[in-house]
């Protein structure tokens, strides 16, 4: 028996071909090259049974893709806009420039314009809307405060109003709405606890209230909705550092939360899928890692997911794109790594609750026409969308104040055949469903 959550495949093959082992195992073979760059685990049933479970030993797994296009290199900075990412800068040890975009569909990198401040390593970088952001950093000889936007339409750099702050590098930095963030970070000392608010708008920073924790750097940050996150990294006190922290910009405060998952670490990586977001790589216990951890702000608790593929690293690079994470180069303790792979949490499986339950979709498989039913036990707002696999939001409705059964016609026939998730979005998180248009 699988156990609740585990992805399965079934590869169906002529009865004809069971006759010896021989057969079974060319036909495994085959199945595996296939699948290649998947970690799995099989499971072979011979006698009357003509197929085979292959199944994810976990319900989230990572996937291989191809190298990043640049030279191998540890603190780039990456971040994504639209259903494209991007990554650059960087050092292996001379800084880089180079900028590159990916496109998760066709998994190809595309060398774009050379960030436009020069060489640049340990530099921050974020999104807000279809613009992209990098600044502050060190250049090879100096630390730098400059701030530039990217245009991924025209393929310019255009220099934005410096950092607030002083000249730093190995800083933080996420957006929230039309907000961009930058805290923490260091120009040769132990690290600070500066936090600055950028308004793409006016153009300008204000200075916040100082990041909650010690002062650090190498950190890691990201957000979640409304909120801004920032933990781990490396203070003066404590070395290496576990504290996790969350920011209200409305009310400008910091609140600690639940320790990072696994032990305190440094020189790591971060992103945010949906509502949940993660950390992994790094330095903890041991000179670099692959362990990787989920954290769930609803119920302020962090869980272990499958480890990062490839060898252990820190310095690595990261952003999401839709539904998948991405987490590619840094430093092997070796060698300044090019490897990239693709995060696939377990967007699947419906976690139904004690107030949204009874959530279906009739029928499933469909060929665009479909009924949602809800069955909501306690009165609350909710909204509910559906997605593609690259996360691009197809449909979309908020209802408020829902109580008993809610249920609605939903035409997606003008979309293209494939996987699409539902997403069902309340106070307790997200629940996710598969839609199959075929």
């Amino acid at each position: 028996m699988l156990g609740a959550g585990v992805l399965v495949r079934r590869y169906y093959i002529n009865p004809g071909r069971w006759r010896n082992s021989r057969n079974v195992i060319t036909t495994v073979k085959i199945i595996l090259n296939k699948m290649k760059k998947t970690v799995i685990k099989i499971s072979i049933f011979i006698g009357l049974v003509t197929w085979i479970h292959v199944s994810y030993s976990q319900s989230d797994f990572w996937t291989q893709k191809n190298d990043y296009a640049g030279q191998g290199r540890r603190s780039a900075v990456g971040f994504s806009i639209g259903n494209k990412g991007y990554m650059g800068t960087g050092d292996s040890p001379v800084a880089y420039s180079d900028f590159w975009e990916y496109d998760p569909a066709t998994d190809l990198w595309t060398q774009k314009a050379d960030f436009g401040g020069g060489n640049r390593t340990r530099a921050v970088g974020f999104s807000i809307g279809d613009k992209g952001y990098i600044g502050t950093g060190y250049d090879g000889g100096a630390f730098r405060k400059d701030f530039w936007e990217y245009d991924p339409d025209s393929n310019i750099w255009e220099q934005k109003t410096d950092f607030g702050g002083s000249e730093i590098a190995f800083a933080v930095g996420f957006s929230i709405g039309t907000k961009g963030y930058i805290g923490t970070g260091s120009s040769g000392g132990p690290g600070t606890s500066d936090f600055w608010e950028y308004n793409q708008v006016s153009d300008l920073w204000i200075q916040k209230s100082d990041f909650g924790g010690a002062a650090r750097n190498i950190a890691v940050g990201f957000s979640i909705g409304n909120k801004g996150y920032i933990g781990s990294g490396y203070s003066a006190t404590g070395g290496a550092e576990a504290d996790f922290w969350e920011y209200d910009p409305i009310n400008d405060a910091w609140t600690q939360k639940a320790d990072c998952g696994g032990s305190a670490r440094t020189k790591g990586v971060g992103f945010s899928i949906n509502d949940k977001g993660y950390i992994g790589t790094g330095i903890g216990s041991v000179d670099g890692s692959t362990d990787f951890w989920e954290y769930d702000p609803g119920i302020d608790t962090w869980t272990q997911r499958a480890d990062v593929g490839g060898s252990n690293r820190y310095y690595a690079c990261g952003f999401s794109v839709g539904n998948k994470g991405y987490i590619g180069a840094g430093w092997d303790a070796t060698n300044n790594a090019q490897d990239f792979w693709e995060y696939t949490p377990n967007l699947t499986a419906i976690i139904e609750s004690a107030t949204v339950n009874k959530v279906r979709l009739h029928p499933n498989p469909t060929t665009g026409k479909f009924t949602l039913q809800i069955n909501v036990t306690e009165t609350q707002d909710m909204k509910f969308k559906i997605v593609n696999i690259l996360g691009q939001e197809v449909f979309s409705e908020e209802l408020k104040q829902v109580t008993g059964a809610y249920g609605k016609e939903i035409d997606l026939t003008g979309n293209a055949r494939g996987v699409y998730y539902l997403q069902v979005i309340t106070s307790q998180g997200v629940l996710n469903k598969k839609i199959v248009i075929e």
